[in-house]
C-alpha cells in the first residue's frame, strides 16, 4: 500500500462529508439550493450626434414658413444645429417657458405705452426686441444646454437680402439635449411656426439618423414648394385680380399683395405690373405684413435704421415712414412719400386695405420695405383722352 494512500483518504473524506451533510439538511427542510444568477450586459449607450434642421424654405420671393422637420426625435447627449435655409422670410428659434416676448416693442423713452404696430397710442418709435434679435448666448463656438426650464433664443435669421445694416448675419444656431423630454419650441417672428425636437435615453435604438432626418424635411417641404410654384405661375402672368366700376366712368383695380397661406406666401404683388387711366383707383389688400411704399423720384425709405443706445448696442429702430400711413385719403400726384402704413392681420395701423386714386400719367414704381424684393410698378395713361 502506498504511504501517501491513507492520507489522499482523508482528504478526499474531508470535502466530500460537508458537502452530504450539508444535502441532507436542505433535504430535512425542504429547500434546494439556488442557482448563481447570470451576470447582465448594461444597455448600450450610444455616442452624442450633431443633427441639423433646416429653418424654413424657399427662393426669392418664396416664403415657406416652417421647421423641417417640424417634430423631431433625437437621443439625450445629441447637439441640434437649425440652419437657415430660406430667402424669403426672416426666423428665429425659441426655446422658453416663459411668457412670449414681442417681437416688436416701444423705443425706450419715446413716450412709452403704446406700439404703433399694434395700433396704440403713445410712443411713435417701434423697434425690434434686443431679447429676439440678439442670441440669448452671445459667446461665438459655444453651445448650449436645453433642459426645460430658461430661455434660449437664437437671434433672428436674416435673409442675406433682408439683413439690416451693420448687423451681423446669423445663419445656424446650435443646442444640445441632455436630458430626456419634449421640448416644443417656436419661431419669435412668426407665431404659427413652431416645432418640437423630442429627446430619447441614450440607450434608445429606434432613433432616425440624418438621412432619415433629411428625407422627412424634404418631403414636409414638397407640398408648400408646389402651393409658391402655382403662385409664381400666377403672378408672372400680369393677370388683373379685379376690376369694378367707380365713380364718373373711372374703375377700382385690386391688387393683393401677398398670395398665400402662412405656411407658404409668395411675397409678390399680383399683379405686379398693372396699367390703369388717370383718375382710376387702386386698391391692395393684405392678410399677411406689407406695406405700399411710393416715393417718385426719391429713395425708398428702409425698414430699419440702426442706432446704437448708451451701452453702444445696435438698435433696429423701425422706420414710421414704412409702418404708419402717410398722405392717407390724399390722391396720387407724383411726388413725395405715399405710405399705406403696416398692413395684415391683427391691430395694424394700415388695416387690410390701402387705396390710391392715381391723378398723373405716368409709370410709377413701388415696393413693400417689410420684404425687399417685393416691387411692383402702375402705369397711368391718359384714358384716351
Amino acid at each position: 500500500m502506498s504511504p501517501l494512500r491513507p492520507w489522499r483518504e482523508a482528504a478526499a473524506a474531508a470535502v466530500i462529508i460537508p458537502v452530504l451533510l450539508s444535502l441532507a439538511l436542505a433535504a430535512c427542510s425542504g429547500q434546494t439550493a439556488e442557482p448563481t444568477p447570470e451576470p447582465t450586459a448594461a444597455p448600450e449607450t450610444f455616442p452624442p450626434r450633431e443633427l441639423k434642421v433646416l429653418v424654413g424654405a424657399g427662393e426669392r420671393t418664396a416664403a415657406v414658413n416652417a421647421f423641417f422637420p417640424q417634430r423631431l426625435r433625437v437621443r439625450a447627449g445629441d447637439t441640434v444645429t437649425w440652419n437657415m435655409n430660406t430667402e424669403g422670410d426672416p426666423h428665429s428659434v425659441i426655446f422658453t417657458d416663459q411668457r412670449p416676448e414681442d417681437d416688436v416693442i416701444p423705443v425706450p423713452g419715446t413716450g412709452g405705452g403704446g406700439d404703433p404696430l399694434y395700433g396704440g397710442a403713445g410712443s411713435q418709435a417701434s423697434m425690434l426686441n434686443p431679447k429676439i434679435l440678439y442670441p440669448s448666448n452671445p459667446e461665438e463656438g459655444s453651445v448650449e444646454v436645453w433642459r426645460g426650464s430658461g430661455y434660449v433664443n437664437s437671434g433672428i435669421m436674416f435673409p442675406k437680402i433682408q439683413a439690416p445694416p451693420g448687423l451681423p448675419l446669423i445663419d445656424t444656431f446650435s443646442l444640445k439635449f441632455d436630458r430626456p423630454g419634449v421640448y416644443p419650441y417656436v419661431c419669435g417672428m412668426h407665431d404659427f411656426h413652431q416645432g418640437v425636437i423630442v429627446v430619447e435615453p441614450a440607450t434608445a435604438r429606434d432613433v432616425p439618423e440624418q438621412d432619415e432626418i433629411d428625407r422627412v424635411a424634404l418631403k414636409e417641404i414638397e407640398p408648400l414648394k408646389e402651393i409658391t410654384d402655382s403662385l409664381y405661375v400666377l403672378q408672372s402672368s400680369d393677370r388683373v385680380l379685379d376690376q369694378e366700376f367707380g365713380p364718373g366712368g373711372t374703375s377700382v383695380y385690386v391688387v393683393a399683395a401677398g398670395m398665400g397661406p402662412p405656411e407658404a406666401e409668395l411675397t409678390e404683388f399680383f399683379p405686379g405690373n398693372l396699367t390703369i387711366d388717370k383718375g382710376d383707383t387702386v386698391v391692395w389688400v393684405s392678410s399677411r405684413w406689407h406695406s405700399i411704399v411710393f416715393n417718385p423720384g426719391g429713395p425708398f425709405p428702409p425698414m430699419y435704421t440702426p442706432q446704437e443706445d448708451d451701452v453702444g448696442t445696435v438698435q433696429m429702430i423701425i422706420n414710421p415712414l414704412v409702418t404708419l400711413p402717410v398722405r392717407a385719403g390724399q390722391p396720387f400726384v407724383g411726388e413725395g412719400v405715399y405710405s399705406s402704413g403696416l398692413m395684415g392681420y391683427g391691430q395694424r395701423p394700415g388695416g387690410v386695405g390701402y387705396s390710391l386714386t392715381f391723378e398723373v400719367e405716368g409709370v410709377f414704381r413701388y415696393l413693400c420695405p417689410v420684404h425687399p424684393g417685393m416691387a411692383g410698378t402702375i402705369t397711368v395713361g391718359d384714358g384716351g383722352a
